[in-house]
């Protein structure tokens, strides 16, 4: 298998489906970029895109996060970069979103957070499962 391929299974941290709300702008002109979290792990979340924006956030936009941890007093501040354009074309999507990933958090704020995620589900994907075409071919040689 290559080692380029990651499953969700390998993933660092499970993707949670948590809606909260948050304040997301792009380092350069503190323009904001969203304010609604799809989904969310330690490691980063899924912004639903602000259309009130002037210009759309674009791969690798250096961003500042803050969000209120669930169940907590706490809140996070953490420094992210844009790593996914999500254009809102697919069923299931909830408009055109972000891929975002954190800086490394602090570990209290990371404990904090991943107890606090365990309390919510993982996301679904809405995508079909893939067809593993090799393990295809060979199940038709054996017969």
């Amino acid at each position: 298998m290559s080692e380029f391929i990651v499953r969700a299974r390998e993933r660092r941290g499970q993707r949670r489906a948590v809606h909260l709300t948050c304040d997301v702008v792009r380092e350069r002109d503190f323009l904001p970029v969203g304010k609604r979290i799809l989904d969310l792990s330690p490691h980063g979340m899924q912004l639903l895109a602000d259309g009130t924006a002037g210009e759309a956030a674009s791969v690798g936009d250096p961003l500042q996060v803050l969000f209120k941890i669930p169940f907590s007093p706490a809140y996070v501040f953490v420094e992210a970069k844009v790593t996914r354009l999500v254009h809102g074309l697919r069923t299931g999507d909830s408009g055109r979103s972000y891929g975002v990933k954190f800086e490394p958090l602090a570990s209290d704020a990371s404990a904090l957070l991943k107890r606090a995620l365990e309390r919510f589900p993982p996301t679904l994907s809405w995508r079909p499962r893939r067809i593993d075409y090799a393990a295809s071919v060979w199940m038709i040689s054996c017969t």
